[in-house]
This record gives structure tokens, sequence and C-alpha cells, in this order.
């Protein structure tokens, strides 16, 4: 699991999948993603470099949207 340099991050934004799948992301830009039926981090990436607003699942995608402005 992602800890910042100074251990305190804020989660920004949440999504839920189809799947089973939650997907978590930080004021950081870092999206974790929680299988929900076993309760365990199993993936962590820095998906942007600044604060992440916007989480969308939809069919096997994850949107997201930054405090900049960029949608990936």
């Amino acid at each position: 699991f992602f800890q910042a340099t100074n251990d305190k991050f804020d989660f920004t934004s949440i999504a839920y999948s189809e799947d089973n799948l939650l997907y978590a992301a930080t004021n950081y830009g870092i999206i974790t993603v929680w299988n929900v039926k076993t309760n365990k981090c199993f993936l962590n990436w820095q998906a942007d470099l600044n604060e992440i607003g916007v989480l969308i699942s939809i069919k096997n995608k994850l949107i997201t949207g930054s405090s900049k402005g960029s949608l990936k």
C-alpha cells in the first residue's frame, strides 16, 4: 500500500465496479484497488501527479479526473 513521504494522505474519490472492486484515489494521485469480497488491497499505482477528484468505473474501464483538469 502506498504511503506518502509525510505518512499522511487523504482519499479524495472512490468508485465501485461491477466485479466487486473498490477504487480509491488520493490527493497524491495514487489509486489503490481493493477486492471487497476479500477485503484486501491488491494493486496501487501513480495515476497522476496531482490530486484525483473524480473516479468513474464503467464496463471494466476506469476514468480519472485530476485537480489540474486532466482526464485519463
